[in-house]
């Protein structure tokens, strides 16, 4: 079962992220302080971890860049509050596998959560070699 990290810095502007993939096999949990989340990234080593921006999001993408640096095995999938093309640069810089803003839909969420997970897998050789 794929373990799915959500970290949301502030009130969502819309559903939280959780709720949109409650529907499906994955085991949600989320963190809901800035103090927890690096204790919690490096202690339970998600599958993927997903950010949620909010909207003054210069602070926020800087604790995503500790948190890569951390962490940088686990893949990023990062969902913004506003569409502004300094969050998008500021999001780029971080390579997340997957980015979006708000509103999300559920099953392209889903389906990022999937490829994320499945990108993190390590490689296995056929024929036992």
């Amino acid at each position: 079962m794929c373990r799915v990290m959500i970290y949301e810095c502030c009130a969502p502007s819309g559903p939280p992220i959780a709720s949109l993939l409650s529907g499906e096999s994955f085991e949600l949990f989320t963190v809901t302080s800035r103090s927890a989340l690096m204790e919690e990234i490096l202690q339970r080593r998600p599958d993927v971890l997903i950010y949620g921006l909010g909207q003054s999001c210069e602070q926020d993408l800087g604790m995503a860049r500790l948190v890569r640096s951390a962490a940088p095995e686990v893949p990023l999938i990062l969902v913004a509050s506003d569409d502004s093309l300094l969050t998008q640069k500021l999001a780029q810089d971080l390579g997340p596998i997957y980015y979006a803003v708000r509103p999300v839909d559920d099953a392209d969420l889903a389906e990022a959560v999937r490829a994320a997970a499945a990108s993190r897998r390590p490689r296995t050789s056929i024929g036992g070699a």
